[in-house]
């Protein structure tokens, strides 16, 4: 719905009651007048009279108090700012499946290669992605109040089922409710990392905002639930925000025994402080590398090479920095080290192209379902749920699951649900609108058949070795 007269009116009206009531709040520091051109139209079609209208809007906030910082429009794809203090824009994309599309998105908009302007301005501006987030669902356990019973709504559209307590209800016959809650949260706590890291490497990018403080009704992305109860990796989140922080941009997780680990290591020191520190790369039980390193203020910079032998059963890669003996900043990376195969298993590499199946079908994540879902999960979250021993690390199975993916899905032919007894894999969107499987078990006579949508190589088998 586009705004009239009245509507712009009242949003006005608006602007000057809140610059009046928190003229002196010490937090308000920036106010954006439209979010995602919501009310007018700020895409490729907008009108010169929609342009001059946001722009007189947006200098009248200006008139009435400069102090403060305003934003125009807070953009997402396919709309655009026409004038702003910030240049400010909304990224999602789904984690671990869409690693690519986040790094891509992030260094266009880093290097000012993405259109968020209809025109550029005319002075450089910082630069913040003031939207992005991973979903990970709330414990049922410590609801409080009837939010649980409202379904999604969206432009005016509700969706009946969606409220969440009827989804958790059917979850029930997927996959026990409390490993879920404890997968899906671990799920958004790599996610943001993963994706901070990200944004942290490009000093371009002045600040990020995660979407968002805390969850709002069905929309599960917060970093406290709805009750404002903190999710389970909230003691976890100063490795992501640290003013000091080690990267490992390309880490990977999930390593052959006969592979050796390679990795290169960068520090973002986001303080005015110059540093001369000791760098130490570890697992828990094992120095990979020690070095002397100078960290300059304000400045991302690559540091050193990693390339070591990691021992079969470590958990975790440590990188450290340390000024004397007082630690500057620590960071972790799950790993996971995969032994020779030694089963033969019966093992269904499936495509769209061939797979034929009684019960089963193969389809494309971006392919629609129920008329209006798909399977992407960049916005309205796609989970990760691993049925498999405990004693195998789940964060590192998760970290690289994206390198592995086909985007092929397993799906049973009536949509119906499927159980994770047999979806070793699952994808699930949202509060389990849809499930879909990535890798896929079905006992018979002659034992078991695994069906996957896994990438065909030595990795997967291993890795499905580990997992059946």
């Amino acid at each position: 719905r586009q705004l009239d007269e009245k509507g712009r009116n009242y949003l006005e009206r608006l602007l000057e009651n809140a610059l009046n009531r928190y003229a002196n709040h010490p937090s308000f520091v920036m106010l954006s007048l439209i979010n995602e051109t919501w009310g007018i139209d700020l895409t490729e079609n907008a009108t010169e009279e929609t342009k001059s209208w946001i722009r007189k809007f947006y200098e009248k906030a200006k008139a009435l108090d400069p102090t403060r910082l305003y934003v125009d429009n807070s953009a997402c794809p396919w709309n655009y700012h026409v004038v702003s203090d910030v240049d400010d824009y909304h990224f999602y994309n789904a984690f671990p499946y869409h690693n690519e599309q986040w790094k891509k998105r992030i260094e266009d908009f880093a290097t000012g290669n993405y259109k968020t302007f209809f025109e550029p301005p005319n002075r450089e501006l910082p630069k913040i992605v003031s939207e992005f987030g991973v979903w990970g669902l709330s414990d049922p356990k410590i609801w409080i109040g009837e939010w649980s019973e409202f379904p999604i709504i969206v432009m005016g559209n509700s969706f009946e089922g969606s409220e969440p307590v009827r989804a958790i209800e059917k979850m029930i016959e997927f996959h026990n409710i409390d490993d879920l809650i404890y997968q899906a949260q671990l799920h958004q706590f790599l996610g943001l990392k993963y994706q901070a890291e990200v944004m942290r490497l490009y000093p371009s990018i002045g600040g990020y905002v995660i979407t968002e403080f805390s969850d709002i009704a069905w929309e599960a992305n917060g970093l406290l639930d709805y009750n404002r109860s903190p999710k389970s990796f909230y003691h976890l989140m100063k490795t992501i925000n640290q003013p000091i922080v080690c990267i490992i941009p390309n880490h990977r997780s999930i390593l052959l025994e006969e592979q050796m680990y390679e990795a290169e290591v960068y520090v973002a020191n986001n303080t005015s402080k110059k540093f001369e520190a000791s760098l130490i790369v570890r697992t828990e039980r094992k120095i990979l590398k020690q070095t002397r390193v100078e960290i300059k203020p304000w400045s991302v910079e690559k540091i050193t090479d990693v390339k070591a032998q990691l021992e079969p059963n470590s958990q975790n890669v440590f990188v450290e920095l340390f000024e004397g003996e007082r630690l500057l900043s620590r960071n972790f990376y799950p790993i996971m080290v995969l032994g020779e195969n030694k089963k033969a298993l019966d093992i269904v590499w499936v495509n769209k192209e061939t797979f034929s199946d009684e019960e089963l079908l193969c389809v494309r994540e971006d392919e629609k379902i129920y008329g209006v879902l798909d399977f992407s999960g960049d916005w309205l979250s796609a989970i990760t749920i691993f049925n498999t021993k405990r004693q195998l690390n789940i964060a590192a199975l998760l970290w690289d699951l994206g390198e592995l993916a086909t985007g092929n899905l397993i799906v049973s032919k009536n949509f119906g649900s499927i159980s994770s007894q047999n979806s070793l894999i699952s994808k699930i969107i949202g509060w389990g609108y849809a499930i879909a499987s990535l890798l896929y078990v079905r006992e018979g006579k002659e034992g078991k058949r695994i069906l996957t949508t896994l990438k065909e190589c030595e990795v997967s088998k291993r890795l499905i070795e580990e997992i059946v």
